[in-house]
């Protein structure tokens, strides 16, 4: 369990350093293995503007570039497709010698140029998996270190250890909630002031198997835009090492590592009949997974059907054919109680594991159930739309 101290502050308003949070969780209930600081190589990394950009000589898609970095100005050689966009914006630039997440920046020649150092895109610096080109700051000041940008002075992540009796130390919020008991201060939980139009309709959601989920939210929306997640999103989720990978995909990971609650989104439009029926699956019955495997499905394992076919494993991991994409426009978020001896049984006889599972083995909390999904469901109208 990676514990993120500045997400943490979030829920648990404590003044107290990594190593003190450290000190005092491992004294109650987990048992600190390292302590890291995924944003020290942005200490180095500055805010710079492209004064301005042109074709190397003897190159058909590099570009010689001078840059203000705050103490003087430095030439680098670019390749970026948006760096004629960039001139006279802000942008990052990494000295010579900075270690980033792919490896060390050097001052190398390019075509006869020194190249002091690089422009970099949110990828290469390890805030997104967005590499599409240079990244273009909307805020900060020239020569200011990106690390006081983006305020993560106090970002720390430290490793955990956990044991099997304590499934909420495994987010965010139980080690929050942990730790404001520990040093008596206040804990703040999320909270969601959207308006769901609720109902109880088994056309929508049927269980069919109740002593295996115990609970069932279902929560659509539609109109969505599926694209990259913004910057803050991103950067949490890298720093405990989960690959950001869309908007809508990213807040279910974000709360599931923030919460402790599993979620998962379907393609509402990939649902047949746009229902679904939690039961155990049928005779010969095949699901193919994320991870781009087809399995075969026992009687006895719990599945997440829609009104024709299975479209997800309970628990452990979703169908690849009814996931989101992309061309994706209204989507429905599952957030649900699984019972932990059933998906432990499914995941060991297919060989397949995930976060979730991992979650739901040592059993998720019942109630969280609703707020997670509210939750979501808010920061996916926030940042995709709908």
């Amino acid at each position: 369990m990676k514990l993120n101290t500045a997400w943490l502050r979030d829920f648990c308003k404590v003044e107290l350093t990594a190593e003190e949070i450290a000190e005092a969780l491992t004294h109650s209930c987990v048992v600190a293995g390292g302590l890291s600081d995924p944003y020290a190589h942005l200490d180095r990394v500055l805010v710079a503007k492209l004064l301005k950009a042109e074709p190397l000589t003897g190159s058909d898609h590099l570009f010689r570039c001078e840059v203000d970095h705050g103490s003087g100005t430095a030439t680098v050689v670019a390749g970026a497709p948006n760096t004629l966009e960039a001139i006279g914006k802000l942008i990052p630039w990494v000295p010579p010698g900075t270690e980033l997440p792919f490896g060390r920046v050097e001052q190398r020649e390019l075509f006869g140029v020194e190249s002091e150092g690089m422009l970099a895109s949110e990828e290469e610096l390890g805030l997104s998996a967005d590499h599409s080109g240079l990244l273009l700051l909307e805020e900060g000041t020239v020569g200011q270190p990106l690390r006081e940008m983006y305020e993560l002075d106090n970002a720390r992540v430290i490793d955990f250890e956990t044991t099997p009796n304590r499934p909420d130390t495994l987010s965010q919020l139980g080690l929050g909630r942990q730790l404001a008991a520990l040093k008596q201060v206040e804990f703040h939980p999320p909270e969601s002031d959207l308006k769901l139009k609720v109902r109880d309709d088994e056309e929508r959601v049927r269980i069919d198997c109740p002593e295996l989920c115990r609970r069932y939210v279902g929560v659509i929306v539609r109109g969505v835009k599926v694209g990259p997640s913004p910057a803050w999103l991103a950067r949490r989720l890298a720093s405990i090492g989960h690959r950001p990978i869309s908007n809508v995909v990213d807040v279910t990971n974000y709360v599931l590592h923030g919460l402790g609650q599993p979620l998962h989104t379907f393609d509402l439009a990939k649902l047949a009949g746009e229902r679904i029926i939690v039961r155990q699956a049928e005779p010969g019955e095949k699901l193919l997974a994320l991870d781009e495997v087809e399995y075969k499905l026992k009687p006895e394992m719990m599945v997440i059907a829609d009104g024709e076919k299975p479209v997800a494993v309970a628990g452990v991991m979703g169908g690849l054919e009814s996931g989101v994409s992309a061309e994706t426009v209204d989507i429905l978020i599952e957030s649900a109680w699984f019972d932990p001896a059933s998906v432990r049984a499914t995941s060991n006889a297919l060989g397949l594991t995930s976060s979730s599972q991992q979650l739901f083995v040592r059993g998720a909390e019942q109630n969280l159930a609703p707020l997670a999904a509210r939750y979501a469901a808010e920061l996916i109208v926030e940042l995709a739309g709908g």
